[in-house]
C-alpha cells in the first residue's frame, strides 16, 4: 500500500513522491492450515480414541504390546498423541512410517528415503526422527508403513487451496480499501527535493502510519512546510466480514467433502446426528482403522502366530452405546443367532469368562414349522412354542 502526497511542482518524478509503508501477500497459507487442522484433525482425534486389543485365542493379553499400543508407544508421546500424529501424517503427506527402536519403542519418522523393489521388501534409509538420523536401513517387514493412496486428491486439494487463497485475498483487499484511513501529505513547493528532504518525508509518513495503526488517540507532529490532511477515516463493512467467513467455511466444507467428513459434524449441527456419525464411521473411520489393524497384524503378529490365533483388534468409536442397542442385542440373542459373548464383542466390550454367555438361547415364541405342526396335532397352544 502506498500513501501519495501532492506537490505543486510537476517537475518532481512520481517515484520520488510515493512512499511504500507496508506490504501485502497473496499467499494465505493460514487458510490451508485452518482447514487442515479442522478437518484432518477431526479424523485424527476420532481414530486416536480407538482401543487396541491384543488377543490370543480370543482372550485379551495385558502385556508390552497392549501397553505400547494403548498407553505409551515411546517415551515422548502417549498413545493418543502418537495415533493423532500417525493419522494426521498419513492423510496430509499420503504416507507414514513408524519404526521400532532397539529398546522396543514405536516412533514416527519425520523423513526418510524409500527404495522400492518388485519381489522383495522395500528398504527405508536415511530415517530421521527429531534430530537423530539412523545410519542403517529398515526393511518394510520390520516397520509400520501405510499409504493413503490419494495423491490425485492431494493435488486437487493444493489447487483448491490456491484458488480459495486468491478469492480470500480479493475480499481481504476490498476490506482494506473500505476500512482504510487515507491521507494526503503536502510539501511546500519551494523546498528542496534532495535526499534529506525525501528522508524526512518518509520518516513522517512512517510515523503517521504507525501512530494511526497502534493508538486509539493519535497526535502527530508536522514539520515546517509539511501539511497532512485526512480524506477518509475508513469504516467497517459487515458484508465484507461475512464474505471472509463464508470463504473460510467454504474451503473447510470442500475439504470435509473430499475426506468424507459430514459438514454438520464439523459445525456442531445435531440434526440427524446418529445417522451422520454412522456414515462418518463406516466410510471414513473404519477403512483407516482396518488398514492400521492389518498392518499391525502383519508386522507385529506375523503370519505364523496369526494362524495360531493371535490377533490385534481395533475397537473404534461407535455411533451409539450398548444401552441404545439393548433392544437389538436382545433380539440377536433371543433368536439364537448370537451368544451373549458374541454380542458383547460386537458392541465393543470384552467377552466374559462366564461359560453361560457362550451358550445359544432361543425364546419360546421362536419355533420351526415342523414343531408348530407337532404342537397342533397334540392339541397344544401354538403360541406357547416349545418348552424344551
Amino acid at each position: 500500500m502506498r500513501i501519495p502526497f501532492i506537490t505543486r511542482d510537476p517537475a518532481i518524478p512520481i517515484d520520488l513522491i510515493e512512499f511504500p509503508i507496508t506490504g501485502d501477500s497473496n499467499n494465505r497459507g493460514y487458510l490451508r492450515e485452518i482447514a487442515i487442522q479442522t478437518v484432518v484433525g477431526y479424523i485424527a482425534r476420532s481414530i486416536a480414541s480407538s482401543k487396541f486389543r491384543y488377543l490370543v485365542n480370543g482372550e485379551r493379553q495385558y502385556d508390552d504390546i497392549d501397553y505400547m499400543l494403548n498407553v505409551r508407544p515411546n517415551i515422548s508421546q502417549n498413545a493418543s498423541e502418537f495415533w493423532q500424529q500417525f493419522v494426521f501424517k498419513l492423510i496430509t503427506e499420503n504416507e507414514v512410517l513408524a519404526i521400532f527402536t532397539d529398546d522396543n519403542q514405536l516412533i514416527i519418522a519425520d523423513s526418510y528415503s524409500r527404495s522400492e523393489y518388485a519381489l522383495v521388501p522395500d528398504l527405508f534409509s536415511s530415517v530421521v526422527y527429531r534430530n537423530f538420523t539412523y545410519q542403517r536401513n529398515f526393511s518394510e517387514d520390520d516397520v509400520l508403513f501405510l499409504q493413503f493412496n490419494n495423491r490425485n486428491i492431494l493435488t486437487f486439494m493444493n489447487q483448491m487451496f490456491t484458488d480459495y487463497a486468491t478469492l480470500y485475498n480479493n475480499v481481504y483487499t476490498s476490506q482494506l480499501r473500505n476500512n482504510q484511513v487515507r491521507g494526503i501529505l503536502k510539501i511546500e513547493s519551494n523546498q528542496s527535493q534532495d535526499e534529506r528532504t525525501r528522508n524526512a518525508a518518509q520518516e513522517l509518513v512512517n510515523r503517521i502510519f504507525k501512530s494511526f495503526s497502534e493508538r486509539a488517540v493519535s497526535i502527530i507532529p508536522l514539520f515546517k512546510g509539511f501539511e497532512y490532511n485526512e480524506v477518509s477515516s475508513g469504516g467497517s463493512n459487515g458484508t465484507d466480514s461475512n464474505q471472509s467467513m463464508q470463504i473460510l467455511d467454504g474451503l473447510t466444507n470442500e475439504l470435509a467433502d473430499i475426506l468424507g467428513v459430514p459438514r454438520a459434524l464439523l459445525h456442531g449441527d445435531v440434526t440427524n446426528l446418529n445417522d451422520l456419525l454412522k456414515s462418518f464411521i463406516k466410510f471414513t473411520i473404519d477403512p483407516i482403522n482396518q488398514a492400521i489393524e492389518q498392518e499391525l497384524n502383519a508386522k507385529i503378529i506375523g503370519k505364523d502366530d496369526y494362524q495360531k490365533g493371535e490377533r490385534i483388534q481395533i475397537i473404534g468409536i461407535k455411533a451409539s452405546d450398548a444401552l441404545e442397542n439393548a433392544e437389538a442385542a436382545d433380539k440377536l440373542v433371543s433368536s439364537g443367532n448370537y451368544t451373549n459373548n458374541e454380542v458383547r464383542i460386537k458392541l465393543g466390550d470384552e467377552p466374559s469368562d462366564d461359560p453361560n454367555l457362550d451358550v445359544f438361547y432361543i425364546t419360546k415364541n421362536y419355533t420351526t414349522a415342523s414343531d408348530m405342526n407337532t404342537t397342533q396335532d397334540n392339541g397344544g397352544d401354538v403360541s406357547a412354542g416349545n418348552d424344551d
